[in-house]
């Protein structure tokens, strides 16, 4: 059963452990280094094409808010058949 979008709250996003790798839904998800430093990753297949990420910005410099905008962007472009990078 699919599990939808928005799974995050900013406090987990906060929170996460180095080295954890969060999942928001919908392809969304925040990677989190070693060293601490996070980034926001839309992970998305095109028709007749493999698996591709698309990077979206740095935490806390691009919010989980702003993640999800761009992540619903990518996503139209990827309906319309068309790479969002």
């Amino acid at each position: 059963m699919a599990r939808g979008l928005h799974q995050l709250t900013a406090k987990q996003v906060e929170n996460a452990a180095p080295g954890s790798a969060l999942n928001d839904g919908g392809g969304l998800s925040l990677r989190c280094g070693a060293n601490g430093n996070k980034r926001w990753v839309y992970r998305f297949k095109l028709k007749g094409a493999g698996q591709r990420e698309m990077g979206l910005g740095a935490f806390p410099g691009t919010t989980l808010a702003q993640a999800r905008k761009k992540a619903a962007s990518a996503r139209d472009y990827v309906a319309q058949g068309m790479d969002p990078i």
